[in-house]
């Protein structure tokens, strides 16, 4: 993950919701301040979380993602590491008939 080009993005969403909750207190009227802007402000930051929090979590995805990539070989199988071409060996074969006794 690029914390570097993440976190410019963050800020640049960031200082445009506190843009708009200043716009949103400036609006208000003097007689009520707070009744004219809370819920307005209450929703951008509202929106705010919920895009930092996508955008964190999808850059976690894509990083995740990537580091995945070339984690399977398909020389190792589901055993790990080993010539290419070995087979995984089972154990041995019961006796027929064998799965029904008790």
């Amino acid at each position: 993950m690029d914390r570097q080009a993440l976190r410019a993005r963050l800020e640049v969403r960031s200082k445009a919701a506190v843009e708009r909750a200043l716009d949103a207190m400036e609006a208000a009227p003097l007689d009520n301040i707070i009744g004219g802007s809370e819920m307005e402000v209450r929703e951008i930051m509202d929106g705010l979380k919920r895009e930092l929090f996508q955008e964190l979590v999808q850059a976690r995805v894509e990083d995740a993602e990537a580091a995945a990539k070339g984690v399977f070989s398909p020389s190792q199988g589901a055993a790990g590491p080993g010539p290419a071409g070995a087979v995984a060996r089972q154990g041995p074969a019961r006796a027929a008939g064998a799965h029904r006794q008790r």
